[in-house]
């Protein structure tokens, strides 16, 4: 890094230099000596004042990147032989320039030259548009293409529709893996819900493993409360059976009517789908998934199917500990420990984690009493699902709280009848496991208990899968 630095300073002060002797340079024409040496000393002050705030804004940029990563080294190879600018039409600073440099370095196929990589990196906003059309571009070499991809994941291109569809274009190229996780990184910082149709079809494309497991976690994250949806979706158009099975396996408690569908698709296809099917639905105790395996047990024929939806009874009518369900009626667990009559998410410090309630008799709400056990203070946002099904911020801070008692959550009254409430859990903000017995919903009719809920996160039940050799590992809890 220290090389690095030393170049930028030197090529600072060079600029400085150069300013100096443009000031002090007499005038050749004494009769025009007063109007030209002011017009000239203004045009070349505002240009080298200008690449040198550019050059002190990277080495600020560098140096705080080194202290994040002092280990990694760099160094700043000088700058090949620099074609004319006057041919091209661009003047010294103009960032298309150093653009136009970058590429001309990197024609061979390699990384480039790190001087003119990092000018791109500096004036990356300016240079957005032809950036993102090389990246877009199937004819560039894939180095290049990567290196501009990675600079696309500024948190300035958030939600940028553009930058976005160059990125997601890169994904339908048979690119190397390399290009593809490149781009998927950027995604994963830049990307919203308007990315996630064409994510959805494209990750199937993928050949690499590792850029698989990028889009995968990518596609799940960008779902948010819509996991079973999208899956779903993906599950309708998945090319093989390993891709639908993995896909049963990532069902959780978000949208019961979308996983009940999926079920039910499952159940009509070949042994191993119905057998991927009969082993995941146990964990969905809820009456009306209950109902539909009575149903399939009747007309099932293979043996181990069978045992599988037997074994799925018996799960869905005994409520493990810790499950979603635990929170549902008054508080029955002792606050002051960790409980198995109380909720609890799969790990105790696993950052947003959210618990889903449903009440009997839909009614306008003012306030909750979340009853906490063990650890209390992760309660960060409560949500509820309005009329049209959206969800809806009815408070959102840091609750003051301890085991004494339940913790009184206030907010206006709804404009519309509370039937499904989300209560959402920084489990960071509080070490140990941050646990929930009950959560009353009251309004001016008085409170009323859930009568269903299913979570994020279950201790003791599956963790969420990654994709493994197309899809046969997984990563269970504890």
């Amino acid at each position: 890094m220290k090389p690095l630095l030393l170049a930028l300073v030197l090529l600072a002060l060079a600029l400085v230099s150069a300013l100096f002797l443009a000031l002090a340079r007499p005038s050749t024409s004494p009769t025009t000596a007063g109007t030209e040496l002011e017009s000239a000393s203004a045009s070349e002050l505002a240009r080298l004042s200008g690449e040198i705030a550019a050059l002190n804004a990277r080495i600020d940029a560098l140096e705080r990147e080194r202290r994040l990563d002092p280990g990694t080294p760099r160094t700043l190879a000088a700058p090949a032989a620099q074609p004319e600018r006057a041919a091209a039409g661009l003047a010294l600073g103009d960032p298309r320039w150093y653009l136009e440099q970058y590429v001309v370095s990197c024609a061979d196929g390699g990384e480039g030259s790190e001087y003119f990589r990092l000018a791109v990196d500096a004036y990356v906003v300016d240079l957005k548009a032809p950036i993102c059309e090389l990246v877009a571009s199937s004819a560039r070499p894939e180095p290049l293409r990567a290196a501009l991809a990675r600079m696309l994941g500024r948190p300035r291109f958030r939600g940028d529709g553009e930058v976005q569809a160059a990125l997601l274009s890169v994904l339908r190229d048979k690119a190397g893996e390399i290009l593809h996780v490149r781009a998927l990184e950027a995604l994963d910082a830049i990307g919203d819900r308007g990315a996630l149709p064409a994510l959805e079809g494209l990750l199937f494309g993928l050949e690499s493993k590792k850029a698989r497991d990028a889009g995968l976690a990518l596609v799940l994250k960008l779902a948010g409360d819509d996991t079973n949806g999208t899956l779903l979706r993906m599950f309708v158009r998945a090319p093989d059976d390993e891709w639908r099975q993995l896909l049963i396996r990532l069902l959780d408690g978000s949208d019961l009517d979308a996983a009940l569908q999926l079920f039910v698709r499952a159940s009509s296809m070949g042994q191993p789908m119905r057998l991927a099917g009969a082993l995941k639905i146990g964990q969905f105790p809820a009456q009306e998934f209950r109902d539909f395996v009575a149903d399939w047990v009747r007309i099932e024929t293979d043996e181990e199917v069978l045992r599988a939806l037997r074994n799925a009874q018996k799960q869905q009518t005994t409520i493990p500990n810790w499950h979603a369900l635990k929170a549902t009626g008054a508080p029955d667990a002792d606050p002051r420990r960790d409980n198995p009559n109380a909720w609890a998410s799969a790990q105790a410090d696993m950052g947003i984690q959210w618990l889903e309630l449903t009440y009997g008799s839909p009614t306008r709400a003012f306030g909750v009493r979340v009853y906490e056990v063990c650890s209390a203070g992760a309660v960060a946002e409560v949500r509820a699902r309005n009329a049209t099904g959206d969800w809806v911020s009815l408070w959102k801070g840091t609750a003051s709280s301890n085991l004494a008692g339940p913790l009184w959550i206030e907010f206006p009254l709804t404009s519309f009848d509370v039937r499904t409430l989300r209560l959402v859990l920084d489990t960071d903000r509080t070490p140990n496991w941050n646990e929930i017995d009950a959560v009353e919903l009251v309004g001016p009719a008085g409170g009323q208990w859930a009568t269903h809920a299913s979570a994020s996160s279950t201790y003791g039940a599956a963790m969420p899968e990654r994709l493994e050799g197309n899809g046969r590992a997984l990563l269970r809890g504890r």
